[in-house]
């Protein structure tokens, strides 16, 4: 089964300045009929966060909150149907229409041309960034065990998206969303060791390798780097 699937791994970062607009639609199927509660996930090229919304009984939603000038990637999925890409372009109107058709599996092997299909990779780094999001809550509130469960999926997931990515576009951007997750991650490892216990060492010992793959990407971020030095300092005294 093909997915038509979105090929950006949006993480959390902070919505740029702008007035928002909004997208309205319906979503049906190949026969025009309404799909009740597809799910769309809208997320901004060439970054920023993962919104999920859900269509109405009816079929019909709005997606609120988007840029203007910035290109947005909309997926549309729905049980039994293929899910669906759409790019998202905003000017100066309040609002824009988007209409999306799903199609069964069966239909989607007969797809019409100019339907997107996903590349290697895309599918599982999309899964990643939906935990990285899902972590990155936890991470803020201080509730670091739990982030580091969600942390370490995410990490599972870039790896083998990075090794089913088969163009350089696509490995390009998985590694650096990949990157922005290992930062969180020696993060939170460093909190969790913190904490004490038995694994404390390992956790920091772990960590060090994230961060300083953080720090050499960014050699002004401070927090990576305290937490860095603090990591090695543990592991000299041991």
């Amino acid at each position: 089964m093909r997915l038509t699937l979105l090929p950006a791994f949006a993480l959390a970062v902070a919505l740029g300045a702008g007035t928002a607009r909004e997208a309205r639609g319906t979503v049906t199927d190949s026969q025009g009929r309404p799909v009740p509660g597809a799910v769309l996930t809208v997320a901004p090229d060439p970054g920023g966060p993962v919104r999920t919304f859900r269509a109405g009984p009816d079929g019909r939603f709005r997606l609120t909150g988007l840029l203007p000038g910035q290109v947005h990637w909309v997926t549309c999925a729905a049980p039994g149907f293929q899910p669906r890409l759409a790019p998202l372009s905003l000017a100066g109107d309040d609002w824009v229409r988007l209409d999306l058709r799903l199609l069964t599996p069966v239909e989607a092997a007969n797809a019409e041309p100019g339907v997107p299909l996903a590349l290697p990779g895309e599918a599982e780094a999309m899964a990643a960034g939906e935990a990285y999001n899902a972590a990155i809550v936890p991470f803020n509130a201080g509730r670091f065990a739990e982030a580091e469960d969600g942390l370490w999926t995410a990490e599972r997931l870039f790896s083998a998206a990075l090794a089913a990515a088969s163009t350089p576009g696509t490995r390009m951007r998985i590694h650096a969303a990949r990157g922005r997750n290992r930062r969180i991650l020696g993060c939170c490892l460093v909190e969790r060791a913190r904490e004490g216990g038995p694994e404390a060492a390992q956790r920091f010992a772990r960590a060090i390798p994230f961060l300083e793959e953080a720090l050499a990407r960014d050699p002004g971020d401070e927090a990576v780097a305290l937490r860095l030095e603090e990591a090695r300092q543990d592991r000299t005294h041991r």
